[in-house]
């Protein structure tokens, strides 16, 4: 292996190794959320590879050094290429530059030294081999979808097919319970609202299940893992289809994207696919539009059917200015006055109301507020604080010079009714709050305690079912590849605070998953996730008014 041009063959070999590792880090993407499960198989056996040319190429260039190491100069460039063996541990293109720049040094070197040439063909057979596995490298890189691809086709040649007619014969299920998927001790299973297990705990991954429609009648179907095959099952098990999975079983973003792609164009559903179960974020009270209005020479833009006696009436302005609201008598339509406003809470479906059935009203500018009464009165309050609600006795209010939130007594507003808090869940029986430590408690409509204990967090996905997932955080909190956690340590309690299951990892359609933003760091990401998973969403009317106010 002695020579110019065994030499000068070492100096490409280094370079077309430094340019495989800048192809392979640029090329493919570096984040497992953005591979298949086959696809990043495909990549590992790249990195092996790349990793086995790293060990041979240095191995070559040791060799050369130790035959040249008498010509002086230049012979720095064999040992500069261990430093790529940092690509073990970083996936950098920065790293692909090393071999790059010990390459032109030992190819700088070879022409100027006069060398002496010895022919071996041994030397020329073990460049030959190298080349052949750097091109392999390079191949196999450029077309590792197509690879993986063709993995994933070979992997499904035996599964279960879906066919159209599959729920011609079937008939609907008599299973009108949601079905609530929860992961313990690692595997998942679904429960029922009282807590009884309906599909045993085996699965490693089970998603929620979706309403589905198939020869005019009704069904829910879930996706499923088990050992690598997933399933598409109805609520007795019967198997529609099956599949091996392109998606780690952790991966649950890419899982609701593989059952999307199931509902829409394997099972040709229409329209947003949603779960058994609504995740209620708020309990505002709406007027509906008259959807189909045919009015003759309208001179307004929305109608609502407001109550037995009024309609509501918005005309958008086109230039700019203010809406016109007003209210129409609906057995004498001549007879209709505006109210006197600047803007009211509405969009093409709604109007929105307090649940008193009053016309809430906004003037930001002013820091006004109010209401109209049920037969267009008008009653106004100042201040930077929002009314969240009003009810038959008592008006739920925020307060923006400290965001709390407190009630007060409807027919003495002087006299506050509770504690404030800095948050609230609303209820037609309970409240959930957020006390002022930071704390959730769930109280009853006389502001006393339901449940002894209090808690970080509280989940409201499942609460109109009388559930409640609670939780205490810690600060060791870890999470996977995909950053969603790993040992959340959660529990499910009924209506009476009592703990139906606990040791929960995950449950229904929540995830918990941390950002993965490259511009912040892992302190900033883990604080946002733990404010996100403290965080209480509710939504009133009027919020959209506020915004500036919540912001600041």
């Amino acid at each position: 292996m002695r020579g110019k041009f065994v030499n000068i063959c070492i100096s490409f070999l280094n370079i077309l190794l430094g340019a495989l590792i800048i192809f392979f880090t640029l090329y493919v993407p570096q984040s497992l959320s953005s591979l298949t499960l086959q696809e990043d198989m495909i990549k590992t056996y790249i990195i092996y590879g790349i990793y086995f040319l790293i060990g041979f190429i240095f191995l070559l260039n040791i060799i050369e050094f130790f035959i040249h190491k008498k010509d002086g100069d230049g012979t720095g460039g064999y040992w500069l290429l261990i430093f790529t063996f940092l690509f073990i541990i970083f996936k950098s293109p920065i790293i692909g530059a090393i071999p790059i720049l010990s390459g032109f040094i030992i190819f700088n070197h070879s022409l100027k030294s006069n060398l002496v040439e010895s022919s071996s063909t041994n030397a020329i057979s073990i460049v030959l081999i190298v080349l052949f596995v750097l091109a392999l490298g390079f191949f196999s890189t450029f077309f590792y979808k197509t690879i993986g691809a063709y993995v994933t086709k070979k992997e499904n040649k035996d599964q279960i097919a879906y066919t159209e007619d599959f729920f011609k014969y079937i008939k609907e299920l008599d299973l009108d319970d949601p079905y609530i998927n929860i992961k313990k001790d690692g595997k998942y299973g679904y429960i029922n609202p009282m807590g009884q297990v309906t599909i045993d705990f085996k699965y490693d991954y089970a998603s929620p299940f979706v309403r589905i429609k198939a020869f005019d009648k009704n069904y829910e179907v879930a996706l499923v893992e088990e050992a690598g095959t997933c399933k598409v099952i109805l609520k007795n098990e019967r198997v529609l289809l099956t599949y091996k999975s392109e998606s780690a079983v952790d991966n649950y973003s890419a899982k609701s994207k593989e059952f999307q792609d199931i509902y829409y164009n394997t099972l040709k559903q229409s329209g947003e696919m949603k779960f058994e179960i609504d995740h209620i974020t708020e309990m505002m009270n709406k007027v509906k539009v008259y959807a189909d209005d045919k009015e003759e020479n309208k001179n307004y833009t929305y109608r609502y059917n407001y109550n037995n006696d009024w309609d509501i009436l918005i005309t958008t302005s086109t230039l700019g200015g203010d809406d016109k609201y007003e209210l129409r008598n609906k057995k004498d339509p001549t007879y209709r006055f505006q109210l006197d406003a600047k803007a009211l809470d509405y969009d093409d479906k709604y109007v929105y109301i307090f649940s008193d059935g009053t016309i809430p009203f906004y003037e930001i500018s002013k820091q006004e507020q109010g209401w109209f009464t049920t037969v267009g009165k008008k009653i106004t309050v100042q201040g930077k604080a929002q009314i969240l609600d009003i009810f038959e006795d008592r008006i739920l209010l925020k307060d923006y010079s400290n965001k709390y939130v407190y009630f007060i007594d409807k027919n003495n507003t002087s006299n506050k009714l509770s504690e404030y808090y800095k948050g609230i869940y609303l209820m037609s029986d309970k409240y959930i709050v957020k006390d002022l430590n930071n704390k959730y408690q769930v109280l009853n409509t006389n502001f006393e305690r339901v449940f002894d204990k209090d808690y970080d967090m509280v989940d409201t996905y499942l609460v109109y079912y009388g559930l409640y997932i609670v939780g205490n955080t810690s600060d060791d909190i870890t999470f996977n590849e995909y950053n969603y956690p790993t040992n959340l340590n959660l529990q499910l309690l009924n209506s009476d605070g009592e703990v139906m299951l606990d040791g929960i990892e995950q449950i229904y359609a929540n995830y918990y998953q941390m950002s993965d933003e490259k511009n912040k760091n892992y302190s900033a990401r883990y604080s946002e996730f733990l404010n996100k998973l403290k965080s209480l969403e509710f939504h009133f009317v009027g919020d959209k008014f506020y915004k500036y106010y919540e912001a600041n």
